[in-house]
């Protein structure tokens, strides 16, 4: 459902991070998308903390964020407290405070309310208050509800309509400690939720001032009809004019809001099918990025500045034109795809668009939802993809099971030469040691992007101890195996995601020199977001108690001399240093050793029914691209009785696995017996 109309009495409003395991006859599979509710309330608070009324001659500043603990301590463990209030939020924070500035408070913040977005008011907010200006409270519970995360902003300043105050509460049964992976999940979901809390909120956008005037803005929110269905636009500077530039487009009226899934989700986030892999987007997704957009959206608000530095590099769809921004991804008349962007194959085997992962085209399977909007039933037969808010647009989802960069997949490796962990890529081919495939599989490989002296590209792929090389797209043999190598354009590909990049501008603790984060000494990660000293900690041993650890690094939490890594993932030697000792197994990884990829890769629209690319893929789940809600503007977000919504996504806090498979078997036999 699209946009409501923007009420003026809207107190508290929330915007959750959805994860769930769900039967056939609700939801299927782990749902993980960002999900946002209103709470209809008398109205906004209004704090009378002190600022200057916000014009563009104002002194801008790096916005302090303040905050608080209090209702977290009480339901977590020690281990976990200290992960959220030493590692987790401090790193969102850091990164805010190096990205955004601000026309900051005169005075300490300070709130006269005895509540603030529905609890007590922390004592720290009280009387002389804090010198910042934004307190967010962080909570958390260990719930059965369908989300990891939802965040709201409860109290605005009276002199510029900026949200002085907001809440982030954690749902720990998804919030966990574990390996880096993790880490950066939980990274990027509190990310997102504090973007929520800054202003890109449904409930905000009446807020929005002119920086110039001081004013409130009137006439940024539109409503716009594309292809055929109703959708709401936010226009605001620099976002419209960033926008038109990156997608060559200079009629783009402003960025489309998402126009798909429940309506509290749907207006407060990004439109899938144009921006993809953005943080900003409703639901996870492989590698997702802060790009200029999320930045530039938030000086829309007029309360911000941006250092764009700090932004990572999108490419989708960029310098596509209007028809990729406002035209189908598909044409119905030959069921092919109009953009590379997007596979016209469902169910074809294939590598996700930046190649971390193994992926299928749509879903891993053939799924069909009588609900799906006329104008997105592109095959004319119900078919829907498994991302439930990408206008039904096939791309090649990417599955966790098949994440490349993860080293616990390697035993899903097929040939020898397969290397799970940083620095491999997807490929495709009919490769084996004995004969080729007769069907399209994928492989994990170590890659690198070499240029020529002319400045063209190659990659440069590791089989072992020697390398091949692929100078062009198309098939390759390799020596000691049947079959072929499918290689992409390296130009392409190598000038776009296999460039390498400072991940999120090293989180404002590091340099980044060559495209890699130098951190600054105490942390290290890919992205300089992981605390790296280990005092005291001399050696390892599997101890449960005293000590945890955190990403890439142990951390003491006591003088005990033991270092102890969660789940028993990690663990780190006597100067720090992360060695891989052991992996507790989960559900995830009970999959099979071969990987048969049956799916086709060619011929008409490819959505009989052919088997799947992999049962154990993440892209699979049963589920609706619509999920009951559609897109036309006037519909429900509710499932109608459709199957919803794993978007295959594979950023990791969606545990994907062969339950995917047997899970809807399991729910038919359970059907059976209750019926009799």
């Amino acid at each position: 459902m699209k946009l409501p109309v923007i009420v003026f009495l809207i107190s508290l409003f929330s915007i959750a991070y959805s994860a769930g395991y769900y039967c056939p006859h609700d939801k299927l599979n782990l749902t993980v998308s960002y999900d946002y509710s209103v709470t209809k309330t008398s109205s906004f608070s209004f704090s009378t903390s002190k600022s200057s009324r916000s014009l563009q001659s104002d002194v801008y500043q790096s916005i302090r964020i303040y905050p608080d603990y209090t209702y977290l301590a009480s339901e977590v463990d020690t281990a976990l407290y200290n992960y959220v209030k030493n590692d987790l939020v401090p790193a969102a924070i850091n990164y805010y405070t190096k990205t955004l500035s601000i026309v900051r408070l005169k005075k300490n913040l300070t709130s006269s309310f005895s509540t603030i977005c529905g609890l007590a008011t922390p004592e720290v907010f009280k009387g002389t208050g804090v010198a910042a200006d934004l307190g967010i409270i962080v909570d958390a519970a260990y719930e059965d509800n369908d989300y990891i995360a939802y965040a709201r902003a409860c109290v605005l300043s009276h002199v510029n309509n900026r949200p002085n105050f907001g809440n982030i509460h954690l749902n720990l049964n998804y919030i966990t400690m574990g390996d880096a992976m993790q880490n950066q999940q939980n990274l990027i979901t509190v990310l997102h939720e504090m973007a929520h809390v800054f202003g890109i909120s449904q409930g905000l956008y009446e807020y929005y001032i002119n920086p110039t005037t001081g004013k409130t803005l009137t006439g940024h929110v539109k409503q716009s009809v594309v292809n055929g269905v109703s959708s709401y636009v936010i226009d605001v500077e620099p976002l419209t004019s960033r926008l038109r530039e990156y997608f060559a487009c200079s009629s783009i009226e402003g960025a489309l809001l998402e126009n798909e899934g429940p309506e509290e989700s749907a207006a407060s986030h990004l439109e899938r099918r144009v921006f993809f892999d953005e943080i900003m987007t409703a639901a996870t997704i492989e590698n997702a990025k802060i790009t200029e957009f999320t930045l530039s959206f938030l000086e829309g608000t007029g309360w911000y500045r941006g250092n764009y530095s700090m932004t990572e590099s999108m490419y989708w769809g960029k310098g596509k034109g209007c028809d990729f921004y406002y035209g189908p991804c598909m044409d119905i008349a030959t069921q092919m795809a109009t953009f590379d962007e997007f596979c016209s194959h469902l169910t074809e085997t294939g590598c996700s668009p930046s190649r971390r992962s193994g992926a299928s085209c749509g879903s891993s399977y053939v799924i069909t939802d009588s609900s799906v909007v006329s104008v997105f039933d592109y095959w004319g037969n119900d078919t829907v993809v498994s991302d439930m808010f990408s206008d039904n647009c096939p791309y090649f989802d990417a599955s966790d099971v098949k994440d490349c960069e993860n080293p616990y997949m390697q035993k899903r490796a097929k040939l020898k030469a397969e290397v799970y962990g940083t620095g491999s890529r997807c490929f495709t081919g009919t490769m084996a040691s004995k004969s080729a495939l007769n069907a399209k599989s994928t492989y994990c490989f170590k890659t690198a992007c070499k240029q020529n002296e002319d400045s063209s590209f190659y990659m440069q792929v590791t089989f072992g101890t020697y390398n091949v090389t692929c100078t062009k797209e198309g098939t390759v043999s390799v020596d000691g195996y049947a079959g072929t190598l499918d290689c992409p354009d390296p130009n392409a590909y190598c000038s776009t995601y296999g460039t390498d990049f400072c991940p999120r501008g090293c989180m404002g603790r590091g340099d980044c020199v060559n495209n890699v984060c130098q951190c600054d000494e105490g942390w290290g990660g890919s992205d300089c977001s992981i605390k790296t000293f280990v005092d005291g900690c001399s050696k390892c041993a599997e101890n449960e108690f005293d000590l945890a650890c955190y990403g890439d690094s142990c951390e003491c939490l006591s003088t005990n001399t033991t270092c102890l890594c969660a789940n028993g993932i990690y663990n780190c030697d006597a100067n720090g240093n992360v060695i891989i000792y052991k992996h507790e197994e989960s559900d995830d990884e009970d999959i099979e050793e071969a990987d048969t990829d049956t799916g086709s890769s060619s011929g008409g629209n490819n959505n009989n029914g052919g088997s799947s690319s992999s049962g154990g893929s993440s892209s699979s789940g049963g589920s609706s691209s619509s999920g009951g809600s559609s897109s036309n503007g006037g519909s429900t977000g509710t499932d109608g009785g459709s199957t919803t919504v794993d978007n295959g996504s594979g950023s990791g806090s969606s545990d994907a696995s062969v339950l995917q498979v047997m899970k809807p078997i399991l729910c038919l036999v359970a059907l059976i017996v209750i019926l009799g």
